[in-house]
């Protein structure tokens, strides 16, 4: 999946508007924003340490609550991850192939 085929498939949801968010694509309703592209920080690169970062394209997503969150992390689905930044409760980090 690309970060095409995501806006695609969240514009095909009820009310939801594409739009920018810092410079990046967005996909929101009623002005909050679900899902956005989110380029990796010089800090979050740093946070990974001797672990080499995802390469390409990165999409945030925020999901309901921790339960949720922990859920889709624990399925362990190619692409899913999180990092320091998104810890709190609702976000998470995929990377589309």
């Amino acid at each position: 999946m690309t970060v095409d085929d995501a806006g695609r498939m969240a514009e095909d949801l009820p009310e939801v508007t594409e739009g920018e968010r810092h410079g990046t694509l967005s996909w929101s309703v009623a002005g909050k924003a679900f899902a956005w592209e989110r380029p990796f920080s010089k800090a979050d690169v740093k946070r990974f340490g001797d672990i080499t970062a995802p390469e390409g394209p990165i999409l945030a997503v925020r999901v309901e609550n921790l339960d949720e969150k922990g859920a889709l992390l624990a399925a362990n689905q190619k692409g899913f991850f999180t990092i320091a930044h998104f810890e709190l409760p609702t976000s998470t980090a995929t990377r589309p192939s």
